[in-house]
C-alpha cells in the first residue's frame, strides 16, 4: 500500500487512476548517496517500479489561503527496486514471486519445508 501526494492536479493522469479495476504502471527515479570515512563519495540512480490499484481519487484538500493538497492511495501488486542496475527487491503477488538481492526467497522457503 502507498499514497502518492501530486503536486498539482492532472485531469489525463487523474482519469487513468480513475478506474480501480485498471492496474497503472508507475515510474520512480531517484538517487541513492554512496558515504565512505570522507564523508558523500557519489550517487547510484535508483528505479522503482510499480503497478498501482489506485482506491481513492484526489477530490482535493482545501484549506483557507492554502494550497489544494491532492493525494491518492494505491494497492500494489507488484514491486521492484534497482540501485545502480542491480535488482535488490522484487515482490510479484501475483506470479508469486519475492526475490531479495536476485536471490528466490519463496523457492528456499520451499526447499526447506520440503525437507
Amino acid at each position: 500500500e502507498g499514497e502518492i501526494k501530486w503536486s498539482a492536479f492532472y485531469d489525463d493522469t487523474m482519469g487513468r487512476i480513475s478506474n480501480p479495476f485498471s492496474a497503472v504502471p508507475l515510474q520512480v527515479r531517484s538517487s541513492v548517496g554512496v558515504y565512505d570515512a570522507r564523508g558523500r563519495m557519489n550517487d547510484k540512480p535508483m528505479v522503482t517500479y510499480i503497478t498501482a490499484l489506485f482506491k481513492s481519487i484526489p477530490g482535493g484538500n482545501y484549506k483557507h489561503l492554502a494550497d489544494a493538497e491532492f493525494t491518492s492511495k494505491f494497492s500494489c501488486v507488484y514491486f521492484k527496486q534497482m540501485v545502480d542496475s542491480q535488482v535488490v527487491v522484487e515482490l510479484d503477488w501475483l506470479a508469486n514471486i519475492f526475490a531479495v538481492n536476485g536471490r528466490d526467497v519463496l523457492g528456499q522457503i520451499r526447499d526447506n519445508l520440503g525437507q
